[in-house]
């Protein structure tokens, strides 16, 4: 691959060039379980009981924000209804601690559907630029993927979108670009997929306008330009699938026999469409524990600390 620096002359020398802007909107978590927590002090340690999605990490984030010996922060959490990504450590757990610190008695604090919108983050909505350049037989010579999204002005959090591009697809020069304003708003957070969800629709569209320009069907253009190896970080890949799933998904689909006109499937006042597209997510691992006690009537209790789905780049639970 070409260092970054190349990708203009990349864009240029290209027979067929995709040069076209994306947005998405704001999004918010609203499961219908709140976010609620209660805290206690219980023989020098603080105790809570949370729905959370990494029990072990809201309780080292605790003790960092209070300044105490991680072993004295226990944090339960026995069910975690819905999430997507809200479910860290927020404002309600900090509150009830701060209040159970106070009054030295237990303190519970449930957020209201309203304060959601407010206190628990929220996906940014992003503005993305995609360039793509292609032989005339569809494949990728330049890879350009910017986008744009916003954060407050007390903590800086990015929706990384144009990230979404450079494990997926090969070409000669690639660059992705990710860029954050400042303003007043509530924090946004990781939000199901960070980054790639948002980033997958743009790049993912852009594939689908220069396969139209190259003539070519859909799922070859992304067949055409499947890499071998990392297309950025030359890293051989530890499984990938691909064109294998876009191989079953077609024959499931009736993919071959599909018009790909837009607007000519109808069934009554409804129009009918099939398309493709591709997603990746990054796999990743940590170092855990778990216990087993055996009971007297033959039954196993395991105990683990298990994060669910986001945040995705944050602590791993033990």
């Amino acid at each position: 691959m070409r260092v970054e620096s190349d990708l203009e002359a990349e864009l240029a020398a290209s027979a067929h060039v995709v040069d076209a802007e994306y947005t998405t909107p704001e999004e918010h978590h609203s499961p219908m379980e709140p976010h609620a927590a209660t805290a206690r002090w219980e023989g020098g340690r603080l105790d809570l009981v949370d729905s959370n999605q990494g029990s072990t990490w809201i309780a080292g984030e605790l003790a960092k924000v209070f300044s105490l010996d991680p072993a004295s922060v226990r944090v339960r959490s026995e069910h975690v209804g819905g999430a997507f990504g809200s479910k860290g450590l927020r404002v309600h757990q900090v509150c009830a601690a701060m209040a159970a610190t106070v009054l030295d008695r237990p303190v519970r604090v449930v957020l209201t559907r309203r304060q959601m919108f407010s206190l628990v983050g929220y996906r940014s909505p992003t503005t993305q630029r995609v360039r793509l350049g292609a032989e005339p037989d569809g494949r990728l010579r330049a890879l350009d993927h910017q986008g744009q999204s916003l954060t407050s002005t007390i903590y800086e959090f990015v929706e990384a979108s144009a990230g979404f591009g450079r494990p997926m697809y090969a070409a000669d020069a690639h660059r992705s670009v990710n860029r954050v304003v400042r303003l007043d708003v509530p924090t946004p957070t990781y939000m199901r997929a960070p980054g790639e969800a948002p980033g997958s629709f743009a790049l993912e569209s852009a594939l689908d306008e220069l396969a139209e320009k190259c003539g070519m069907d859909p799922i070859a253009l992304r067949a055409r330009n499947e890499p071998a190896v990392g297309p950025v970080s030359g890293l051989p890949f530890s499984s990938r699938n691909l064109t294998a799933c876009f191989d079953e998904g077609a024959r499931r689909f009736g993919w071959a026999g599909r018009d790909p006109r837009p607007r000519t499937r109808r069934e009554g006042r409804w129009l009918i469409g099939t398309g493709t597209a591709a997603a990746t997510f990054p796999v990743l691992v940590g170092p855990a524990t778990a216990a087993v006690t055996a009971q007297a009537d033959g039954t196993f209790a395991v105990r683990i600390s298990a994060r669910t789905s986001a945040p995705a780049r944050g602590p791993r639970s033990r």
